[in-house]
């Protein structure tokens, strides 16, 4: 529970330390050298707290989209379908959602989508948080909307660790809204439309959505735990990861959604809307765009 440079001098305190002791032992032959293997196992755990929180961070996102992460739950919370690129003019994001699980007790979910670029801290100025409509009442919504962002780092989407997170939650006017499920899309495997003539050309990604098991998170979870009292940054990281792992009100809902999808009208209803999600967007519906006008954009100024 100190910050990264109270770590960063007792790492150089202990190497200078071990090289002491190192040279002593060589001395001395009738005094045993200390295991390497203690000395290696304690560098590497100074060096893991002397990291900021912007690292840990990179660290904990490049764990949890693992293919075969043991850090989620298995649950029946829906897929999410999406465009994603980027380019030298714009990154343009556009989300469709269906088979999300019911959520409200006495009615269909009131689903929208929360859209975070993460660590917040690796951009010059924060980005902003997006969010979609919300549609009322369905288990099938289709947002069709599209959301950019641009003048960001070039490198961002070289940087393993950094995100692009899509939060689904079910909005109650009444109690705090429900957390239904999340992915984490890794920049770094988001296409370039170098050779795409645009966004309509990149393949539609489904994603399942997922819940973290908050008994099984990896080990810098605690690390920026432990610093959330006086830094900032591991604070906002907490309170996110807290509230969508304490959130576990449609954990029991998976044998509700199986008897809903087993019917054929609702796989019928389901394949259509992913072919939908196939088609161009001013072919399939009415396409609503809430992007930024991008008129003072240098044309050869690389944005993501």
């Amino acid at each position: 529970q100190e910050p990264p440079d109270f770590y960063e001098r007792v790492l150089q305190s202990f190497d200078r330390l071990a090289i002491y002791f190192e040279s002593v032992c060589r001395e001395e032959q009738d005094i045993p050298g200390p295991p390497c293997e203690e000395i290696t196992t304690f560098r590497r755990r100074l060096q893991q707290f002397a990291l900021s929180t912007e690292q840990l961070q990179l660290i904990y996102f490049r764990e949890i989209t693992q293919t075969h992460s043991p850090h989620e739950r298995l649950t029946n919370n829906g897929i999410i379908v999406f465009r994603t690129a980027y380019e030298i003019v714009n990154e343009l994001i556009t989300i469709y959602v269906y088979n999300l699980p019911k959520m409200d007790v006495f009615g269909a979910s009131d689903p929208y989508v929360i859209l975070e670029l993460l660590p917040s801290t690796l951009y010059p100025k924060r980005p902003k948080e997006d969010k979609t409509n919300t549609i009322k009442r369905t288990l099938d919504p289709e947002f069709n909307q599209s959301f950019l962002w641009y003048r960001l780092p070039l490198n961002i989407v070289h940087t393993p660790g950094a995100v692009l997170r899509l939060s689904v939650w079910d909005e109650d006017i009444v109690k705090e809204d429900d957390f239904i499920g999340e992915c984490f899309i890794p920049l770094i495997s988001i296409e370039s439309l170098k050779n795409r003539a645009s966004i309509r050309d990149v393949p539609v990604s489904e994603v399942r959505l997922k819940r973290q098991n908050k008994n099984a998170q990896p080990r810098v979870f605690e690390l920026i735990r432990n610093r959330a009292k006086f830094d900032q940054e591991a604070a906002l990281f907490l309170k996110q990861r807290t509230r969508a792992m304490a959130s576990d009100n449609g954990s029991d809902n998976a044998s509700v959604i199986s008897d809903d999808r087993n019917s054929s009208g609702s796989y019928a209803s389901t394949a259509l809307r992913s072919l939908l999600c196939m088609l161009p967007f001013n072919v399939g519906f009415g396409f609503h765009s809430t992007t930024h006008d991008r008129s003072d954009i240098d044309d050869d100024e690389e944005i993501i």
